[in-house]
């Protein structure tokens, strides 16, 4: 529930940044990007943020900005993996934290406009927790409801293709 710059030489601590539920961390360009997702041990559900993507300093980590789930500005829903192509940044966002109700979303964040949107991967791209680039694109590791893993493939224009990986 905190993050932590640290010195790579000798382990001091640099900075840090209270922060309940920091799941991934992303440092592109000035800013720390952090996904969020937590389990409350008195209600055995998710934990609701205000906000499940936030960007901190990337040297100082005071708080930059974050993208509140209400106002539909960034994920609704527990997030993990992040990674850039080009200008944007892709989240994986699966609620993990809520046994059951996992869902499969790419949230596409672009860092120059400012502008955010998702695609749905699908039935079979429950669950995403990974998120890599590839050319063109991403492509999301998937463990679905936990029955299996399936990988996705969302392409910059929009195209999305899902297997299970014991088709591929």
């Amino acid at each position: 529930d905190t993050v932590y710059r640290l010195d790579a030489s000798d382990g001091r601590i640099l900075a840090s940044q209270p922060l309940q539920g920091a799941r991934s961390l992303f440092e592109a360009g000035d800013r720390l990007y952090v996904t969020r997702g937590d389990y409350d041990p008195e209600t055995f559900g998710s934990v609701a943020f205000d906000a499940f993507l936030v960007a901190l300093d990337a040297e100082d980590l005071s708080w930059q900005a974050d993208w509140q789930a209400a106002a539909g500005e960034g994920p609704a829903f527990a997030s993990e993996s992040m990674c850039l192509v080009g200008d944007v940044l892709h989240i994986g966002i699966n609620n993990a934290f809520a046994y059951g109700e996992e869902v499969g979303l790419v949230g596409r964040l672009n860092l120059t406009t400012g502008e955010y949107a998702e695609v749905d991967l699908g039935a079979d791209g429950l669950n995403p927790v990974h998120v890599l680039p590839v050319a063109g694109g991403v492509v999301t590791v998937n463990a679905r409801q936990y029955d299996g893993t399936s990988l996705s493939r969302v392409e910059l224009a929009g195209d999305l293709t899902t297997a299970l990986v014991a088709d591929v």
